[in-house]
């Protein structure tokens, strides 16, 4: 399986993929089944949350979803544009963070910066790529 197979079986339940409004871009990684489970939370939850409160919350808003290697580490960066961010009250941690959490840090082996923008979350996620594949 490949990261971009993965990706798009994730985001083809929400309207929004076919409406061409979730743009995913860069190399082609293969995955591991044992790391699809992780890659597969995370990204269910970042989609769930834009439909909810974020980009994906209202007709204009998109979401851009940039694939990179650099030596041992896969970056993923999940940038949301359009979204109608309530100044006044401060993002709420829950139990999704938490999920995050846990599957970038112990079951992917990496880290992740979240950064809030006027128009959206932007969330920049670097992980082992020994932890996405098989070794050969």
């Amino acid at each position: 399986m490949t990261l971009a197979t993965l990706l798009a079986t994730i985001f083809e339940t929400y309207p929004a993929f076919s409406e061409r409004r979730i743009a995913i871009s860069g190399p082609d990684i293969a995955v591991e089944s044992r790391a699809a489970t992780p890659v597969a939370l995370v990204f269910h939850e970042l989609a769930t949350n834009a439909m909810k409160y974020g980009a994906l919350s209202n007709p204009e808003g998109r979401i851009s979803l940039d694939l990179s290697t650099e030596d041992e580490m896969v970056r993923f960066r999940w940038r949301e544009h359009g979204a109608h961010i309530d100044k006044a009250s401060e993002p709420q941690t829950g139990f999704g963070s938490r999920l995050i959490e846990l599957a970038v840090k112990q079951q992917l082996g990496g880290n992740y910066e979240r950064t809030w923008h006027d128009d959206g979350v932007e969330l920049v996620m670097d992980v082992r790529k020994s932890r996405l594949q098989e070794p050969s």
